[in-house]
């Protein structure tokens, strides 16, 4: 009897040993989140008291798991901008060291609202008997098909998409001069390539209109073929200007690739001019060289006028995008003083990159 007891005694402390270890492997349950914050210092602090396990980061944004008990309190907290669910997953062993997951959702875009119920005991895998959803709770997208409403996707997309943003811009430009009077030359002026460089700060309002500008430096250049008396005589004219930009931005299109239609204006400065060739003379024709300088009384440094364009953007990342773009820019102030007025008439297409904080 005695040898009985002492048996069941030691059968009793081995079980609860077992007990409390299968406890300790029990599979835990995590909400995956995309986490957005308002800066790219993370409060790491704050995330590990709430358990928060950090998968990947980019820019202010972090791929993470929140363990399942503490998800409301951490939505409460504010730590983190933005909190996007996107499911649920169980991992095996003590501190996530099996990071095999089974998502109740297959499409990453559909946010979870499920409970631990949903699964049978000892299982990872959901059950598939069990409705997705409780009395009078929204109908489950992924067994119902159905999706968020629209509305609250558009205001998460708003959400991301506001702020600021700067950027690098190069690409070519051509510009051509329109003059008014010139009926007395036999020859032509004729359009030349040149260099466009800007500066890009803009501001997102929301996913589908903003607002940007630009410090600009492009070569606004142009030649002449004239001629006289049969001979023709050709100079090149380099111009570079300063100007500014300041455009609307219409936008349209997924998260991934937009299409940019961009209506607004332009003020600019005449910096310098290099001109190259020949020039006509009484008596023959005459070489200028290289010069440099402005005709002080016969050029004006001011330009200005309209501006449209037309643009692709592709995400390489949450934070940063690739931009294809051409703009028209159209003079409406004459580089010239009075009788013969001249308006440039310029061109640019442009390949860039910018950051969005």
């Amino acid at each position: 009897m005695k040898r009985f007891i002492l048996l069941f005694a030691a059968l009793f402390i081995m079980g609860g040993a077992m007990a409390q270890t299968g406890g300790q492997n029990k599979p835990k349950e995590y909400v995956s989140v995309l986490l957005t914050f308002s800066s790219r210092q993370f409060p790491m602090d704050s995330l590990n008291a709430y358990g928060v396990k950090i998968q990947a980061r980019t820019g202010i944004t972090a791929n993470a798991l929140i363990p399942a008990e503490n998800y409301q309190a951490f939505l409460q907290s504010g730590i983190a901008e933005r909190v996007q669910p996107s499911t649920r997953v169980i991992l095996n062993g003590n501190e996530g060291e099996d990071n095999s997951y089974r998502p109740h959702h297959p499409h990453p875009d559909v946010v979870a609202d499920h409970r631990p119920d949903h699964r049978d005991e000892g299982t990872q895998a959901p059950r598939g008997d069990k409705p997705c959803h409780r009395p009078g709770d929204k109908p489950c997208p992924h067994h119902h098909g159905e999706r968020p409403e629209r509305g609250e996707d558009i205001a998460l997309d708003n959400e991301d998409a506001r702020g600021f943003y700067l950027g690098i811009l190069l690409g070519d430009s051509r510009n051509k001069l329109r003059i008014e009077k010139i009926d007395n030359l036999s020859g032509a002026w004729y359009s030349a390539h040149g260099i466009d460089a800007q500066l890009l700060l803009g501001y997102q309002f929301n996913r589908w209109f903003g607002i940007r500008t630009a410090a600009q430096f492009v070569n606004k250049n142009y030649a002449t073929n004239l001629k006289f008396h049969q001979k023709k005589y050709e100079t090149t004219y380099n111009n570079l200007y300063l100007q500014a930009p300041l455009l609307m931005d219409f936008s349209v299109g997924g998260r991934n690739a937009r299409l940019h239609i961009m209506l607004g204006g332009y003020c600019g400065y005449w910096m310098t001019q290099y001109r190259h060739g020949y020039i006509y003379s009484p008596n023959g024709t005459s070489g200028i060289g290289y010069k440099s300088g402005f005709e002080e009384g016969y050029n004006e440094h001011l330009d200005g006028g309209a501006a449209a364009g037309l643009g692709l953007t592709f995400r390489l990342s949450p934070a940063c995008l690739l931009h294809l773009e051409g703009t028209y820019y159209h003079g409406l102030m004459s580089t010239t003083v009075d009788p013969n007025s001249t308006f440039n008439r310029s061109y640019t297409l442009d390949m860039g990159i910018s950051y969005h904080f």
